[in-house]
């Protein structure tokens, strides 16, 4: 079943807009207790990101596929959403958070890691199991497995099955052979690096070295 593409576009922005401001998170009742009194605002972005840039794409492309005529959310139309959620502040010219700041740069670089392989390795297209590894080494998570047991072969879209072979319904869809996620992720790094390159000259003195390195990032994973 499809998720309405109104439900999609608000749940983005919904998860962008409450990351970029995370103070709702900093409860010192309970960061108190920690060891270094750290809030879980870090991490949890962190991980959010992460499924915004890698687990996301997948799922939106699946739900356009089984979608009514006319309610399907694409993954241009995705993509282009969080480009304009993401850097609602950068277009407008204002200061940035540190919340904003962490935000842009995390889901950033998870989504640069996709492209970054298939230049270096030449692959037509990774498989989610791929990227996912890729993204839990870069943030310092070795066994995959252990530490995100859905990380299976078996639990991912890498094998379709319709019944014929060891399950009696449709156990998983491979979205492989349709996806058109890694274009749109350079076209959004295209955006990121254009708007980026303005940004590190003419943008509020606090946040020109953010736009300097975000600039960095999206020229090197594009090659150019």
């Amino acid at each position: 079943m499809s998720v309405p593409k109104a439900k999609q576009r608000a749940s983005l922005k919904w998860v962008i807009d409450n990351l970029s401001n995370s103070s709702w998170l900093a409860n010192k009742e309970i960061s108190s207790n920690f060891p270094l009194h750290v809030t879980p605002a870090g991490k949890i972005s962190l991980y959010l990101a992460m499924d915004i840039a890698i687990i996301r794409p997948q799922y939106v492309t699946l739900s356009s596929s089984y979608a009514k005529k006319g309610d399907a959310y694409t993954i241009d139309e995705f993509y282009s959403d969080l480009y304009k959620y993401l850097f609602k502040n950068s277009i407008s010219g204002r200061k940035l958070s540190i919340e904003e700041k962490t935000l842009q740069k995390t889901i950033l670089k998870f989504s640069l890691l996709p492209l970054m392989s298939l230049s270096k390795n030449g692959k037509v297209s990774l498989t989610l199991k791929d990227e996912l590894e890729a993204v839990l080494k870069e943030v310092g998570v070795e066994d995959v497995k252990e530490d995100m047991s859905l990380l299976s072969k078996k639990d991912l879209c890498s094998t379709t099955s319709f019944g014929e072979a060891d399950f009696p319904f449709q156990y998983a869809v491979s979205i492989y052979t349709i996806s058109e996620i890694n274009g749109n992720r350079q076209i959004f790094v295209e955006k990121v690096k254009a708007l980026t390159s303005r940004l590190k000259k003419t943008a509020p003195l606090a946040d020109r070295a953010h736009y300097t390195e975000l600039n960095k990032m999206a020229t090197v994973a594009l090659g150019d």
